[in-house]
């Protein structure tokens, strides 16, 4: 579900914690784009994944642990990390942590 046009949300507050678990809520998406607010738990993570899309991971509260082939990433509140497409990667919540993730085409 897309947010509204014209509409003014806080961000961190349209998705809630929830014990050992991972929330969403898709923000907006077409063809092209999705946009997703993630609410992950304590120690909760992604496994990894690859996508046909690239990614932009920014981190609204908390902090974000990204693994890229080898190499492992800490992302803090206000900090982003660009993911290349088809790229095998990994997300793990370092403390309760909210992020979005922008998953789009790049022609």
């Amino acid at each position: 579900m897309n947010i509204p046009f014209k509409q003014v949300f806080a961000l961190n507050g349209l998705v809630t914690y929830r014990d050992h678990q991972i929330t969403s809520r898709t923000l907006a998406g077409d063809d092209h784009l999705d946009l997703i607010l993630y609410a992950m738990d304590s120690d909760e993570s992604i496994s990894r994944e690859s996508s046909p899309h690239h990614k932009t991971i920014y981190v609204t509260d908390g902090q974000l642990k990204i693994q890229i082939d080898r190499e492992s990433f800490a992302i803090k509140e206000g900090e982003f990390l660009r993911i290349e497409k088809n790229i095998v990667h990994s997300i793990e919540a370092l403390g309760k942590c909210k992020f979005v993730q922008l998953n789009y085409m790049n022609e």
